[in-house]
C-alpha cells in the first residue's frame, strides 16, 4: 500500500471521527444548552425567545425525541400569550406541520400521541369539520397501534366534548378508566400511584363536566368528588363548577 493510499485512509478516517463527534457529541451538547434557555425563557413567559430557540434546535443533526416532545407541550402551554385567532391559528399550523413531517420518517405512537393534542386544540378553535375529522382519525390510529394505551383518551374525549357528542364521550370516558391501572395496586411505586391517580382525576373531571352539560347534576357531583378524592390539588375549576350545581339544585327545589 503506497504511503498516498495510507495518508488517504487516514485522513479520511478523521474526517469520519470528526462528523461522529458532531453529530452525537456537539450536537447534543448544544441543543442540551439551547433547551436550557429555553426553559428559562419560559419561565419569564418570553414565548416569542421560546420558539427561535426551538428552531434552533431543530436545525442540529439531531432526531431526539425528548426535543420533539417538548416542543409539543410548549406549544400548547403558548397559545395563551397570543390573544389573536389567526396567530394561535398559525402557531399550531407550525407545530403540527413541523410533528407530521417527523411522524412520516419517523412513524411511531409518540408523535401521533403528541400531535393530538394539536389537533384537537385546532379543531376547538376553528370548528371546522375537516380539523375534527382529523383530529378524530389520529385517535382511532393511536387506538390501533396501542389499543390498550388509556393515556390519550383525555384529549379524545375533550374533542367529543367540543362536538357536543357528549354519550360518545361517556363511552371513552368509561373505557379510559377500565384501561388505567388501579391506583392502589401494592406493586406501584408511590410516583407511578400519584401518576395513575392524577390521570383517573382527570378523566373523573372531565366526565363531572359532561354529566353537568346533560344537565345530570347528581351524577356531575359525583364524578367531581371521585376527582377530588383521587386528586385533592385537581383544577380549581371543579370547585366553582360544583358551587353552580348547588345554585341550580338549590332554585330548583
Amino acid at each position: 500500500m503506497s504511503i498516498t493510499t495510507k495518508i488517504f485512509i487516514f485522513s479520511f478516517l478523521i474526517l469520519i471521527l470528526i462528523f461522529c463527534f458532531w453529530r452525537y457529541g456537539v450536537s447534543n451538547l448544544l441543543a442540551d444548552a439551547i433547551y436550557y434557555q429555553i426553559q428559562t425563557a419560559e419561565k419569564n413567559k418570553d414565548w416569542r425567545f421560546v420558539l427561535k430557540n426551538y428552531q434552533a434546535i431543530f436545525t442540529l443533526p439531531l432526531n431526539e425525541f425528548a426535543y420533539q416532545k417538548e416542543f409539543a407541550y410548549s406549544i400548547k402551554k403558548g397559545l395563551i400569550f397570543y390573544p389573536e385567532f389567526k396567530d394561535k391559528i398559525k402557531l399550531l399550523d407550525y407545530a403540527i406541520e413541523h410533528l407530521e413531517r417527523n411522524a412520516k420518517k419517523f412513524p411511531t405512537f409518540y408523535f401521533y400521541y403528541h400531535l393530538a393534542p394539536l389537533y384537537v386544540e385546532k379543531a376547538h378553535l376553528t370548528q371546522a369539520p375537516e380539523d375534527y375529522n382529523k383530529a378524530e382519525n389520529n385517535f382511532i390510529e393511536l387506538k390501533k397501534i396501542s389499543p390498550l394505551m388509556p393515556h390519550f383518551y383525555e384529549n379524545w374525549i375533550l374533542l367529543e366534548i367540543y362536538q357536543s357528542k357528549l354519550d360518545i364521550a361517556i363511552k371513552l370516558a368509561d373505557e379510559a378508566l377500565m384501561l388505567l391501572p388501579n391506583p392502589n395496586d401494592p406493586r406501584s411505586n408511590k410516583i407511578h400511584q400519584q401518576e395513575l391517580s392524577t390521570a383517573r382525576a382527570e378523566i373523573e373531571q372531565l366526565l363531572g363536566e359532561i354529566y353537568y352539560q346533560k344537565k345530570e347534576y347528581e351524577r356531575s357531583l359525583n364524578s367531581y368528588r371521585k376527582s377530588l378524592k383521587l386528586n385533592p390539588f385537581s383544577n380549581v375549576g371543579i370547585y366553582k363548577r360544583m358551587a353552580d350545581i348547588y345554585k341550580i339544585q338549590k332554585n330548583t327545589r
